[in-house]
């Protein structure tokens, strides 16, 4: 057992590497805390250590699962040791949420309220919809957040809400050939646009903003994982991610303005969905000071979801894990600060 346990580990991290965001059954495997590809293999050692014939073999597996898990984990030295540093004077505030199904009744002046307090430039808001027995619902407040909210500007694509200091130069929803749209559905644009782009008039330049909002990988309090339905919800929903996540690097990629990307990714840090998302992007944890970024919170706790996310900094350029933000490299145009306030299961960054 002492030789076992590590060497079914190693197979198994080797395994999250191969086959993570290819293949829909492995998903499961996928939700697993990645503070646990650095912790397991520290555990399996300390237990095998008192025990001659085979703390050798162990130390050797679980060294091997370590230096291939210790990428998926999440962890964040760096950032931990240099901080976020200073905001620029001319920097542009952006705070990035998921409101978790817009407001409840009867909460709107507290929901409108809690918006004004961030005091942003911009806002990146996601599910600005309604969810009753588990079908999307469209939101109409568009007069009553120009009425709370007006000095913005406002730009819609299916769920997603942009709201800007800045003049709007261009918006729309990224289209995702092969994303699956409910023939029956009242609102064809959730299923349709998971990103929108917004482009920003910011002094003489144009800043290019994505809300993005990928399609979890997994329907929390849905059907048994027993049950046929579990796997086939996790394969549908498998099928909606590859589209959304190609149609948001095509965009980026091909984008030649400074580029800002946040948003509820529903993506950690050892998933192997991190490949797809565009290319030439800093991390957010990079310019946060948390050892270990987490940002989801689960029955009050925030779950560790992690980053993991670097690339080069020679566009001012930023991306987030979960529902995490944080600043781009600085730049006479763009940069940001953060903070986190909590309401309900949501969090702001």
């Amino acid at each position: 057992m002492l030789t076992g346990a590590p060497a079914l580990w190693l197979l198994f991290v080797v395994a999250q590497l191969v086959v993570s965001g290819r293949l829909w059954w492995w998903r499961p495997a996928d939700l697993l805390p990645p503070f646990l590809f650095v912790a397991v293999p520290v555990l399996l050692t300390l237990v095998a250590l008192p025990f001659r014939c085979s703390r050798r073999n162990a130390a050797v597996l679980c060294a091997g699962a370590l230096a291939i898990g210790v990428s998926l984990a999440g962890f964040n030295p760096l950032g931990a040791l240099r901080g976020g540093g200073p905001v620029p004077p001319d920097g542009v505030r952006v705070v990035s949420w998921n409101t978790g199904y817009w407001h409840e009744p009867g909460e709107e002046g507290d929901f409108y309220a809690l918006l004004a307090r961030q005091e942003a430039d911009v806002y990146l808001l996601q599910e600005y919809l309604y969810y009753p027995d588990g079908v999307p619902v469209r939101v109409d407040e568009l007069e009553t957040l120009r009425q709370r909210m007006p000095d913005y500007h406002v730009a819609v694509a299916g769920e997603l809400i942009t709201l800007s200091r800045y003049p709007i130069v261009a918006q729309y929803g990224l289209d995702a050939p092969g994303a699956p749209v409910p023939p029956d559905s009242d609102f064809p644009d959730f299923w349709r646009y998971k990103t929108l782009r917004t482009d920003l008039r910011v002094g003489d330049r144009v800043l290019s903003v994505y809300n993005a909002h990928i399609p979890t990988p997994l329907w929390i309090g849905g059907p048994s994982p027993f049950s046929a339905q579990f796997w086939n919800t996790i394969r549908d929903l498998h099928g909606q991610r590859g589209p959304q996540l190609a149609a948001l690097a095509r965009d980026v990629e091909a984008n030649p303005n400074p580029v800002f990307v946040a948003g509820d990714m529903n993506t950690t840090s050892a998933m192997g969905e991190r490949e797809r998302f565009p290319a030439g992007l800093r991390d957010a944890a990079e310019a946060g000071g948390a050892f270990y970024p987490a940002s989801w919170p689960v029955g009050g706790d925030n779950f560790p979801s992690g980053g993991g996310w670097t690339g080069h900094s020679s566009r001012p350029a930023c991306r987030c894990t979960g529902t995490s933000c944080a600043t781009p490299p600085a730049s006479p145009t763009t940069a940001s600060s953060t903070r986190r306030c909590h309401r309900d299961t949501s969090t702001v960054a």
